[in-house]
């Protein structure tokens, strides 16, 4: 295990499979960007720029699967993986997977469906992504986040649960019910960045000069 030092969740243990994917060059070049799974500016550049110039076909899951793939077959880290007791074929579609957030998937069985609500929860939206741009986000912008998510990580449970008419079971990830008021806090935190920063009406108008800006250099300026 290699250890590193997070601003945000202090130092925490990597496994050298991980190592080795951080190694690469197309993980290095992530870092000076500040928000995980996006390009340069964010949702400015996936969500604003890239539709203008090449259409509204962009999906950045897609784009982030694509990026995954060509990272993984350049460096060869398919042998990696089975050095390490992973199938490369399974676990890679898992991997994928979990970045598009599927309500129906292949890389693992039923018993293990719960694990598809860790990244991009599909069900109920509380998820592991937004706990980290909300602790980090909030921490640069100087915010008060209430939201406390190593505590509804301890009152975590892989539960069986009905769903539907048909009352079928399922395994779901589920919280003790005196976590309601720190899961309301997680949301009212979503609100809150995205009223005071995310969607605040001088960061509209930037955004969209910088937008028009990278419009007006896109035929003159090779991104390397």
């Amino acid at each position: 295990m290699k250890i590193f030092n997070i601003s945000i969740h202090g130092h925490i243990e990597v496994h050298p499979l991980l190592v080795k994917i951080i190694d690469t060059l197309e993980f290095q070049r992530l870092r000076n960007i500040k928000q995980l799974g996006h390009g340069p500016f964010s949702h400015l550049f996936d969500i604003m720029f890239i539709p203008e110039i090449r259409g509204s076909g962009f999906l950045w899951k897609k784009a982030s699967v694509e990026m995954f793939q060509h990272m993984v077959e350049t460096n060869e880290l398919r042998e990696d993986m089975k050095v390490y007791g992973l199938n490369p074929d399974e676990d890679l579609l898992f991997i994928i997977e979990l970045i598009q957030g599927v309500n129906t998937a292949r890389g693992r069985t039923e018993e293990k469906s719960f694990l598809y609500e860790i990244i991009a929860n599909k069900y109920n939206g509380i998820n592991m992504d937004k706990w980290d741009y909300f602790a980090r986000d909030c921490h640069h912008l100087g915010l008060s986040n209430s939201f406390d998510h190593q505590r509804l990580l301890k009152f975590a449970r892989v539960c069986e649960v009905e769903v539907g008419e048909e009352k079928v079971r399922r395994l779901f990830i589920c919280f003790r019910d005196k976590e309601a008021d720190n899961v309301y806090d997680m949301f009212r935190t979503r609100y809150s960045l995205h009223r005071q920063a995310f969607q605040h009406k001088t960061v509209n108008i930037i955004e969209i000069m910088i937008k028009d800006a990278l419009v007006k250099a896109n035929d003159h300026l090779k991104m390397t």
